[in-house]
């Protein structure tokens, strides 16, 4: 058993007295309902906060409760033998309930499950009040302040009085005492205030004034439909609370002589209310803990599904970053090989082919006077090899055109227009910048990306125009290719065909990776646009196949490193941070479609934050609130310390103004709720990232109206 959580012996001694003092005042109440013998009261409150109090703080406490006991009784009536001896069996009743309960119902839980009800029911509610009521009854007699043929009328009363306070008191108790925290919703509150408003209005019509007959209706059992209202839609702790108070009303209007309980005997009317009041208690618990019990088993069930969706979700994730790298991979080691070939098509079968054009034209004039079929076969040995050269030619272009390797993406571009005339598709070029700052990898991805989109356009556009478009602004580059042809459902952007290298979602696969972004407008008969965006730097880095830079430490061995992510002007970096993996996608999926905005990371929690922005140096962090290991107040104060030129927007369901003025405290520059996010956030943004005034909260609050 537990113990008093108090080590100092004057605190340990002010606990005690305080227990004897609610024990005294509540034994003097109970013993004002006594008709029968003044020390047998139908009405026992003092038993069940007696075997609660043993419950919460261990028998130690005994010493009070006798105390309590003997000074209730020693003031009523009889003598100290009397009065002592009574105070032990009181005593011994609440120890008894307390081992019972420890030892077979989990003790202070015991009122939380249907099977700890029932046993809290037999064994402390039924059993251990025989011991106060035995004892009690036998010294009265013994002592001569009771006849011998009264002895089964109080001892009945005795110990219905006790059992009745042990199954009404002892769950409200202890239950508020392991449950003290009030989580209610506005729902729920307001629920909850109907039904007590309910419950006191029917309990006033029942025993109150306002029904005056000499009828026993049985009105009483309206009040079991309320009990089960309050056990199906709230808790055991609600439902003994309104057990409580239903008790109160009830024995109120009993011993006024109102209600269905009243009869010529007041005791045996209260005997008859206590009864029903024990028996419709019991019931109600149990179903309220069997309703609990079923709810926590929901949310379990919830709680480990979401786990191990969230689990499923980060592997996935994961996964499909390892795909999107070696789908990149594979498609740069393709251009790599294709350019090797182009190569060895260059550097030797096409040397041989003008070598033997050159030999071919050094015997040609001979032959020619030849004439007859030797001229003839010449002939067409030479168109065969000037045949040969052109193809091969063409195949070098196609495999890997050397204009783009030379001369860049843009004169690429230009070049691979005039190409699309092989395909009967006209193409306008209009570029913006004649060089860019891309690596090779960047520029064979997105000329590839285009020529696929343009030959996607001459397939199945069913036009002979197009227009393609190359522009650099706030160092994001952007390639537009538009069409009017038939235009299509931008709903359907998957793969049609297993292995199919570029369409459009493996471009935007591709893109992605590179830290880029795909958009199609499209609608059917008004044509397609489709454009591509990538940010770019000054800053040129040699990558591997990965986009991961080999660097040498000072013993000469490669070792791998990530790059630093590029702040390109005009493009704002973005933290994401939540504790929920599917409230972190839907914010990316939101932003992600605003090319001015690039998602630098995600963070679980607070701590994962602060690490992450030393790292990674984001512009813009959408911040959690609450969050595990560390809340969003403390990881925003952490990173205004360090980074005060941050801009931290917070995001989250709770907005109370208690919490907007914590965030505000710790540094954020606005506050947006969660069911606004896609609507609200990136204006947010761009309003925080550009103006930083001097009341952060004041625009997002404003917005709200």
């Amino acid at each position: 058993m537990p113990s008093l959580p108090y080590h100092h012996p004057a605190v340990k001694l002010m606990v005690l007295a305080l227990i004897t003092c609610a024990y005294f005042l509540a034994g003097k109440i109970g013993l004002g309902f006594a008709s029968v013998h003044v020390s047998a009261s139908p009405v026992w409150a003092p038993a069940g906060m007696a075997v609660a109090l043993l419950l919460m703080f261990g028998t130690s406490i005994w010493p009070a409760i006798l105390a309590g006991a003997f000074l209730v009784n020693v003031t009523t009536t009889g003598g100290m033998f009397t009065s002592a001896s009574i105070a032990v069996g009181n005593t011994l009743e609440g120890i008894l309930a307390a081992w019972l309960l420890q030892r077979f119902a989990h003790g202070v839980h015991a009122f939380e499950s249907p099977p700890g009800i029932l046993k809290s029911a037999l064994l402390a509610g039924m059993l251990s009040p025989t011991v106060a009521a035995t004892i009690g009854v036998t010294t009265l007699v013994l002592g001569q302040y009771a006849l011998l043929d009264e002895y089964p009328i109080i001892w009945l009363t005795w110990w219905l009085g006790d059992a009745t306070g042990i199954l009404i008191v002892t769950p409200a108790i202890l239950l508020w005492a392991k449950h003290p925290r009030i989580e209610w919703s506005s729902r729920e509150r307001v629920e909850l205030a109907v039904l007590l408003l309910v419950l006191l209005v029917s309990c006033e019509l029942i025993f109150g004034p306002v029904i005056k007959t000499t009828h026993k209706y049985p009105l009483q059992f309206v009040l079991v439909p309320i009990l089960i209202w309050a056990a199906f839609r709230f808790g055991p702790r609600e439902t003994a609370t309104l057990t409580v108070l239903m008790a109160g009303w009830a024995t109120w209007g009993t011993i006024n002589g109102r209600g269905p309980f009243t009869s010529e005997s007041e005791n045996e009317a209260l005997l008859l209310g206590q009864a029903f009041l024990a028996v419709n208690t019991v019931m109600a618990l149990a179903l309220a803990a069997a309703v609990q019990e079923s709810k926590d088993a929901d949310a379990r069930f919830h709680e480990t599904a979401e786990r191990l969706v969230n689990k499923r979700t980060e592997e996935l994730l994961h996964t499909q970053a390892r795909l999107r790298t070696m789908a990149q991979a594979l498609t740069l080691t393709e251009q790599r090989e294709r350019k090797r070939m182009g190569t060895e098509l260059h550097d030797y079968l096409a040397q041989l082919l003008v070598f033997g054009k050159m030999k071919s034209a050094q015997i040609s004039a001979q032959v020619q006077t030849m004439g007859g079929p030797v001229a003839a076969v010449f002939e067409e040995i030479d168109q065969t090899l000037t045949k040969a050269l052109e193809y091969t030619r063409t195949l070098m272009a196609e495999l890997s055109p050397s204009v783009l390797h030379e001369f860049g993406l843009p004169m690429a571009l230009q070049w691979l227009a005039d190409q699309m005339k092989k395909h009967h598709l006209a193409v306008d070029v209009r570029l913006g910048r004649p060089q860019l700052p891309l690596t090779e990898n960047q520029a064979i991805l997105l000329f590839h990306s285009v020529r696929e989109l343009l030959i996607n356009a001459a397939k199945h556009a069913g036009t002979n125009k197009a227009s393609l478009t190359l522009d650099v602004a706030d160092n994001m580059l952007t390639i537009a290719v538009q069409d009017q042809g038939k235009g299509f459902n931008t709903e359907k952007l998957e793969p049609k065909q297993p292995g199919q290298q570029f369409g459009l979602f493996s471009i935007k696969e591709r893109m992605e990776e590179l830290g880029g972004w795909l958009r199609v407008e499209s609608t059917p008969g008004r044509g397609t646009t489709i454009t591509l965006g990538l940010p770019c730097t000054s800053a040129v880095s040699s990558q591997d196949n990965s986009g991961t830079e080999l660097l040498q430490d000072n013993s000469g061995t490669e070792r791998e490193v990530h790059p630093p992510a590029s702040k390109a002007a005009g493009v704002r970096r973005v933290l994401l941070v939540d504790d929920h993996a599917m409230v972190r996608q839907g914010l990316r999926a939101v932003l992600e479609a605003y090319p001015d905005l690039f998602i630098v990371g995600e963070a679980a929690d607070g701590q994962e934050a602060v690490s992450m922005t030393r790292k990674r140096a984001p512009d813009v962090i959408i911040m959690d609130i609450n969050m595990p290991r560390m809340n969003g107040v403390e990881a925003t104060r952490r990173i205004k310390q360090e980074r005060p030129e941050t801009v931290i927007i917070a995001v989250s369901v709770n907005d109370t103004p208690e919490v907007r003025e914590s965030m505000q405290k710790a540094g954020v520059s606005a506050f947006v709720s969660k069911e606004e996010a896609s609507e609200r956030l990136y204006e947010t943004i761009m309003a925080t990232a550009c103006t930083r005034t001097e009341d952060p909260l004041a625009t997002s609050q404003g917005d709200r109206g």
